[in-house]
């Protein structure tokens, strides 16, 4: 009996922990998770309530879901707030839970929140409160449109940002699939002075991006095939890191001051039809000048097969080492070459994604990277025909210096079994490459 006093005493030890130190433990967990703690013990029937971060996902509204948020907050009883994320889409009671989504949002800017997520429908997006757009709090801002809203593209469904707009303490701005007026997105970017990662999806055609922040680091912007039209992309910020590009129609690329850029993943297509574009030319141009000096680069074979065809001229890429090419498609090997050719420092190639392409034999060139430079190479999704084990091959005698190649079968194709054999009998350059197959 002293024993099992003893084991229990043990066990409810966790009860008597600070409720500081449980609502730490609690704001780790899942929402529905922190909500399941209430059957503990009565002691934790609401602790979830003041959990500080809140995630509240549905798909679509019910009462109910809205009536257990509205609890939450009333039993809070104003404990400070650090994250909150907020998705609904397909609103049902659409003019009562608008206006209780933004006393909401009101709410968790006056309990000091720090992160705040909103993926909501289009038109509940537009009646954001003014006032979130002076939230001095705010670290992390993200807001998307839900993919069932109905967005038109028109003036009337563009979110307004207020002339009084500073978010002196945001360092981190998402904003997805919801159309932004030109003159509302300059002001809302030059009214964050200590930005860091700003992240943009364009759903338009003929959009305008300009950014001129000193803080920036991470920039990335996409827009979706389906517009078209003329884009514009103008950016100064001296200490940018990281630039991802996924864009179509962009006839206007001009990079101010990014010395410091050492990544970039590019993806920057036009209609076939317009790449022998002149101002598109440029464009690609001033573009390829501006990542002239980052050491990790990321770009699509269609990229690369675009750049190719329009007779545009790749410049040296001197220091880059690690380059990944997703999408090997038809014309691969030529957009390859191509690439490689400007990498005169490469050390680490991955090439990614779907191999569609036809080998041919004699192309084969010297490239100084693969010589004596690269001495790493990772082939992901391969399936073993016999243009990829030439591809293989093609390295493996070329690479003087290759250290290792690491090749991923796609399961189900071939044999993996013969395969690996074909691949471990060919031929190496260097006496030291470790072939391993994944």
């Amino acid at each position: 009996m002293a024993e099992m006093r003893k084991q229990c005493s043990g066990m409810d030890n966790f009860s008597r922990l600070p409720d500081d130190l449980v609502l730490c433990i609690i704001s780790l967990l899942p929402m529905k998770d922190a909500v399941r703690t209430s059957i503990l013990s009565s002691r934790w029937r609401y602790l979830y309530a003041s959990s500080s971060n809140l995630d509240f996902d549905l798909g679509s509204n019910s009462i109910d879901f809205v009536d257990f948020v509205d609890r939450v907050f009333f039993l809070r009883k104003g404990c400070p707030i650090n994250r909150f994320r907020l998705r609904i889409c397909c609103l049902e009671s659409r003019d009562s839970c608008v206006s209780r989504i933004r006393e909401w949002i009101i709410a968790v800017m006056q309990l000091d929140v720090r992160e705040l997520e909103l993926s909501l429908d289009i038109e509940v997006l537009l009646l954001l409160p003014p006032s979130l757009f002076t939230c001095e709090t705010l670290v992390v801002l993200k807001l998307s449109a839900c993919p069932e809203s109905g967005e038109d593209g028109s003036d009337e469904s563009s979110l307004k940002v207020p002339a009084n707009v500073c978010l002196p303490s945001l360092q981190v701005l998402h904003l997805v699939d919801f159309t932004f007026s030109d003159d509302c997105r300059k002001r809302l970017f030059s009214n964050c002075p200590v930005l860091e990662d700003l992240k943009c999806s364009f759903e338009e055609s003929n959009w305008k991006f300009i950014v001129c922040n000193l803080m920036l680091k991470r920039l990335t912007i996409t827009s979706s095939e389906y517009f078209g039209g003329r884009s514009e992309i103008v950016v100064d910020a001296p200490g940018l890191d990281y630039l991802e590009l996924s864009v179509w129609d962009v006839y206007s690329c001009t990079f101010l001051s990014v010395q410091a850029l050492t990544k970039a993943n590019v993806r920057f297509l036009c209609h076939e039809w317009d790449s022998q574009d002149e101002t598109y030319k440029n464009a690609v141009a001033n573009l390829m000048k501006a990542i002239s000096n980052i050491q990790t680069f990321h770009i699509c074979n269609s990229t690369l097969f675009e750049f190719n065809y329009s007779g545009i001229p790749i410049p040296e890429l001197n220091n880059i080492t690690h380059l990944t090419i997703a999408s090997c498609e038809v014309g691969f090997f030529l957009e390859l070459q191509y690439i490689l050719a400007a990498c005169t420092s490469l050390e680490t190639l991955v090439l990614k994604g779907a191999f569609e392409y036809e080998w041919h034999p004699g192309e084969e060139v010297g490239i100084n990277c693969l010589s004596f430079c690269v001495k790493k190479i990772v082939i992901l999704w391969f399936e073993g025909g016999e243009d990829d084990i030439e591809l293989a091959k093609y390295f493996l005698q070329s690479a003087k210096v290759l250290a290792s190649m690491e090749i991923h079968i796609k399961g189900g194709y071939h044999d993996q079994l013969e395969i690996t054999k074909e691949l471990l009998r060919l031929p190496r350059a260097s006496n030291g490459c470790i072939v391993d197959i994944v």
